[in-house]
């Protein structure tokens, strides 16, 4: 999964929003998105949704991990589909050069022996958004700019829910309001 994001930290936390900016015509329209009118950084990430097929030493199952790239990656991971085809009949084991969170840091593909799978062999896939990414409304975007979002189910969202929201149309943000 391709996605057009901001980071964000709200309640403490660091999460990804879907940026508004990309119309219906697949072009960007950056006036159409609070948080890129404000200069929050927009960034391509890659979510490649990966099967982790368990380990019996320690008894864990068959589950979905979400592997987060940026667009660098999808070079890589293309010519590894063009080269070996449908990436739910060929394992993969991923080998990494370097340490967690160096910027630095590679990472090898090296397919194993075929399987034939399908995608019904496999768990269901995750809903990124609402996990992995918010979906935010042009006034929720405000929020984050102002402040005054807090993520679904936190205590401060609760007790702001009654909080006024402004109308898009009769307000604009100067370049200057950016964290």
């Amino acid at each position: 999964d391709y996605y057009l994001v901001h980071q964000i930290e709200v309640d403490g936390v660091k999460k990804y929003v879907a940026c508004n900016a990309i119309g219906e015509d697949g072009r960007l329209h950056t006036d159409r998105c609070p948080l890129c009118m404000a200069n929050y950084k927009r960034m391509e990430r890659l979510f490649l949704q990966m099967c982790y097929d368990g380990d019996s030493a320690h008894n864990d199952e068959d589950k979905i991990l979400v592997w987060e790239r940026g667009k660098n990656f999808v070079g890589k991971i293309q010519t590894y589909i063009n080269r070996l085809g449908s990436l739910f009949a060929q394992p993969v084991e991923i080998e990494r050069h370097g340490k967690a969170g160096d910027t630095n840091t590679t990472y090898e593909l090296f397919p194993l022996e075929v399987d034939n799978a399908v995608m019904e062999d496999y768990p269901e896939r995750l809903n990124l958004i609402g996990s992995f990414i918010l979906e935010l409304s042009e006034d929720e975007m405000y929020d984050v700019i102002d402040g005054r979002y807090h993520l679904p189910g936190s205590e401060e969202n609760a007790s702001s829910r009654g909080a006024t929201r402004r109308n898009s149309s009769s307000n604009s943000r100067a370049s200057s309001d950016a964290p």
